[in-house]
């Protein structure tokens, strides 16, 4: 049998002083055969991008091998020199990292980033190096890749940074790529794109790839074999496809049960109990959170050989097996081995009581010069209306530049809208250049970039104690802060801490303790759980969920993700370029979904479960309209799957009404939709009884 292109044997990694507690990789084994793709999942904090800094020989300051080795194409990688390596990395083995935005050089043209690996690595001239550049963005399916190489990367979608943050990698032909989290942060319609590009590359070039991601479903679409992590040890590996339908081991049996589904929406999500102490550092290192663990869990355990290349190293790995496949013993109250801590679906009816926030024909628009001309105005928010009532919950949903980060900060008062009103308890906001503090204490905002929230010079306690001090006038206790953190599951160790210290996961519920600090009446949360892993977002929506019963907050919950969002939001808003094209009970609007573009937002992340093969309709980034820019009739006719003619090109869409609330902009007639997307989505619509 052939050697494995990438082949990593029993690898430890350590920190100082290289003690057990600072053993971040503990006998870690995997292997990669050419023109396979290998995903590596898990928590956040479990290991996985270590990995790949370890291949990468890049790990952080004082980071050390301890034991194992790494080959690649017969090569010892542990064994070469630096300058050995330097003519490997790059040439043969390649990086996407996870923040495109964050890899590319602001101040180059992409061109410039493109060849110059090319002249490096493969000693190209400039004109081959620009024709090959070419050549990759079309790979890469970016269009008119001839202008794009003149433009710089700021003035390119997440979407395209990523495609060309992969042309980059794919530009000296290696034979094997990493991507770190390649699809964080973008939208179900980019992100298919993306993951239907890698598996495109992977059959053309017989490309092997290592996929290390949260978004499990990305990862069963593209992986052939995957690598389950958890405390800086492999607890299972082996084919994808048998493991994500019956694990055997029970970390990742509760991993793959915390995956929300638009295919399941009536199943209740398991969260995984919380790791109270330390990780074990000997025998299984779940155990402590494991409700199946027995006293030889603490017994150093080699590999169990489930079957072939299949491995798990639980000891009890055949009564999980014995549990059934996933889809058909789902974690739910009568599972014998399911946790009582549990959320359900939300939608069950709204309030009808006083709204909390009133936003009327809210518009944001901005003018732009082009060549010393003004051009028409750009309408990044364009008449958006909707209330939001005491204790609700209201989900914005739509793709990279909808106009829902926007909208988030006219209501916070970060950006002045153009026209339109926001009352906040019958009172108006607009006319405020400058919110009042009381204002700013009833609406509080929790953003996407975690890290860039948090101060990195002052510790967690001073963070926390700001809010009372910006609005009571006053330095709070520290058992006051004990309590405020103990809130959001987090100890109160972590107070005297900086949030260079703190994990992910650690950092977004802080963010969220101290929006919580001067108890808010609005909470917005503008894609906060982006970057957490699966059964970190159940933690941190159960959190939020206890906290918005004690407090009656109103939250805006903006995210790309249509399954969570199903489950923690009451009514939904679907945004495209700034234009509200349905809203309604967010059970109605997802199971099935009327609206052309809601129905899009819907193929694709069904697409990432693997229930539709077919291809996908035009995506937005395809769309040579600039966003937000004026256009006759409706927005989304260029695109639209089902455009009637002439009249979705030149008349704007009535907005229809139907029951609970459900509105929709369509030329099309409700009973119209309902009826031809009720044909589309039995599966979601009649199967598991969402609606009648």
């Amino acid at each position: 049998m052939a050697e494995p292109l990438l082949q990593v044997e029993n690898l430890s990694v350590a920190y100082p002083p290289y003690d057990a507690e600072r053993t971040v990789l503990r006998q870690v084994s995997l292997a990669v055969e050419s023109g396979e793709a290998l995903g590596i999942i898990g928590e956040s904090g479990s290991g996985k991008s270590t990995v790949a800094l370890a291949i990468l020989d890049y790990l952080a300051t004082g980071g050390r091998y301890l034991d194992g080795r790494i080959r690649f194409a017969g090569k010892e990688l542990t064994a070469m020199t630096r300058r050995q390596k330097r003519s490997l990395y790059g040439r043969e083995i390649a990086y996407v990292a996870q923040d495109p935005s964050a890899s590319l050089n602001p101040s180059l043209k992409i061109g410039t980033q493109l060849t110059e690996g090319m002249a490096l690595h493969l000693g190209m001239d400039a004109e081959s190096a620009r024709k090959k550049a070419v050549a990759l963005l079309d790979e890469v399916r970016l269009r008119d890749p001839v202008r794009l190489l003149d433009r710089y990367p700021h003035q390119l979608s997440g979407g395209m940074q990523q495609r060309v943050c992969i042309a980059m990698a794919l530009a000296c032909d290696p034979s094997l790529v990493i991507l770190d989290e390649p699809t964080t942060g973008l939208d179900a319609v980019t992100e298919t794109a993306i993951l239907d590009l890698l598996k495109d590359l992977k059959l053309k070039r017989r490309l092997s790839i290592i996929l290390i991601s949260h978004n499990l479903a990305a990862v069963a679409g593209l992986a052939d074999a995957i690598a389950i992590m958890y405390g800086g040890m492999v607890v299972e590996s082996g084919p994808a496809a048998p493991i994500f339908a019956r694990p055997a081991h029970r970390y990742s049996r509760l991993l793959l049960d915390a995956l929300p589904s638009l295919r399941a929406p009536s199943r209740a999500l398991s969260e995984i109990p919380w790791q109270e102490a330390s990780i074990p550092r000997t025998g299984c290192p779940f155990r402590d959170r494991c409700d199946m663990a027995i006293a030889a869990c603490a017994d150093e355990f080699s590999s169990a050989v489930v079957n072939e290349s299949w491995l798990t190293r639980c000891v009890r790995w055949k009564d999980v097996l014995a549990a059934g496949p996933r889809h058909e013993c789902a974690s739910d109250a009568h599972d014998e081995h399911a946790f009582s801590a549990q959320i359900r679906p939300a939608g069950a009816g709204t309030t009808t009581a006083m709204p909390v926030l009133s936003v009327s024909s809210l518009v944001h628009g901005y003018g732009r010069k082009r060549l010393g001309r003004p051009e028409a105005e750009v309408r990044a928010v364009d008449d958006v209306s909707f209330e939001l009532a005491e204790g609700e919950t209201l989900g914005v949903i739509g793709e990279s530049g909808s106009g829902k980060s926007t909208l988030a900060r006219c209501v916070v008062g970060l950006v002045q809208p153009t026209a339109g009103s926001i009352r906040l308890a019958g009172k108006e906001l607009t006319g405020f250049s400058r919110y009042p503090r009381e204002v700013c204490r009833q609406i509080q905002i929790v953003f996407q970039n975690i890290a860039g929230s948090l101060h990195p010079r002052k510790t967690m306690s001073r963070v926390l104690a700001r809010p009372y001090q910006l609005y009571e006038h006053r330095t709070p206790a520290l058992d006051e802060l004990q309590r405020l953190i103990a809130s959001v599951g987090l100890k109160a160790h972590l107070l005297p801490k900086r949030a260079s210290a703190l994990s992910g996961g650690e950092k977004q519920r802080s963010a969220l303790a101290r929006a919580y600090a001067p108890r808010p009446s609005v909470l917005i949360l503008d894609e906060a759980f982006s970057a957490l892993d699966a059964s970190m977002k159940i933690r941190v929506a159960r959190l939020i969920r206890d906290r918005k019963q004690e407090l009656g907050t109103s939250i805006i919950f903006i995210t790309h993700d249509l399954p969570f969002v199903k489950y923690v939001a009451d009514r939904l808003i679907v945004m495209y370029r700034g234009w509200v094209c349905e809203t309604g009970r967010a059970a109605d609007i997802l199971s099935p979904p009327y609206h052309p573009y809601t129905e899009t937002l819907v193929w694709a992340a069904l697409r990432l479960e693997g229930e539709r093969p077919a291809t996908l309709p035009e995506t937005a980034e395809r769309d040579s309209t600039p966003a937000g820019a004026a256009v006759k009739g409706c927005p989304f006719a260029s695109q639209c799957p089902r455009k009637l003619g002439t009249i979705c090109e030149t008349q704007s869409p009535p907005v229809r009404r139907g029951a609970e609330g459900r509105q929709i902009a369509c030329h099309i007639p409700m009973d119209d939709l309902r009826e031809m997307q009720l044909a589309e989505y039995p599966p979601i619509a009649i199967a598991k009884g969402a609606r009648a």
